[in-house]
């Protein structure tokens, strides 16, 4: 039973993580490039929230001691860290540089993240139960703040685009 109230945990933070993420997307702009790049943006955030979503919501429908549940969340993560590479391969126009250096930030950490997840969720599904609560939690809290880091950029690009 404590594996199943560790991953209850995990699924309350990730939960949160989804409230960030639905703020993190940057309005619209005037420019075609720039208008292209926001667009761009917003659609990366929109995928990155449906992502996080699906994961929260499938993740407390799944057996820690059914070991193709496992797989399940590893495909997960997958497309997660599929998502946040998405941000890194954006070329900015030179205004909005600073909020892709923002979302450069955030990705670092997410990918960081999840590794971390990918690695320490294994000890929790199986019959193995060798998982480690601390580092599950760092890699949690690594995505919390790559949540916040992508809501900075949201706000960021505001600020932009409000000069």
């Amino acid at each position: 039973m404590k594996r199943n109230n560790i991953v209850k945990s995990a699924i309350a933070l990730i939960m949160a993580l989804v409230l960030t993420f639905a703020l993190a997307a940057c309005s619209g702009g005037e420019k075609k490039k720039e208008a292209e790049y926001k667009q761009q943006v917003a659609d990366i955030s929109t995928e990155v929230q449906k992502v996080f979503t699906n994961f929260s919501n499938t993740l407390p429908t799944l057996d820690p001691e059914d070991e193709n549940s496992l797989s399940t969340i590893e495909g997960m993560i997958d497309e997660m860290e599929t998502s946040f590479e998405k941000y890194g391969k954006l070329t900015a126009p030179k205004k909005y540089e600073p909020v892709q250096t923002l979302l450069n930030e955030s990705t670092d950490m997410a990918l960081k993240g999840l590794g971390i997840i990918r690695e320490e969720i294994k000890g929790f599904f199986g019959s193995e139960g060798t998982g480690d609560t601390a580092k599950l939690q760092e890699g949690t809290q690594l995505l919390m703040d790559a949540a916040l880091k992508l809501q900075e950029a949201g706000e960021k690009g505001d600020e932009i685009d409000s000069k």
